[in-house]
């Protein structure tokens, strides 16, 4: 395991559904090097938000899947196109409950 980096907590409600599901998700992600925290540091808001985005466009379907993989991939995916500086090499839920 590589140096991570604690995204932080999210609490986000599923766009389609209309009984108000809600997602609470904790995301830490491992790195390619430790000076890549500095430039999540500085576009965290940036970052959050395109977490956010993508949390939101899953059906609770996605998440009580048997596996999660596919959304880490998508998050890793698209935060990796946003750097400069190194790579985010793997992503983990450390909490995830739907409500």
């Amino acid at each position: 395991i590589g140096p991570t980096y604690q995204l932080g907590d999210f609490t986000v409600n599923f766009a389609e559904e209309q009984n108000y599901q809600f997602l609470k998700a904790s995301i830490v992600f491992e790195v390619s090097h430790g000076k890549l925290n500095e430039e999540l540091n500085k576009r965290n808001p940036q970052i959050r938000d395109l977490v956010i985005s993508i949390l939101r466009s899953q059906t609770p379907d996605d998440i009580k899947a048997p596996t999660t993989d596919n959304i880490k991939e998508e998050i890793k995916t698209k935060v990796n196109d946003k750097l400069n500086t190194g790579e985010v090499k793997n992503v983990w839920f450390t909490q995830l409950v739907i409500q």
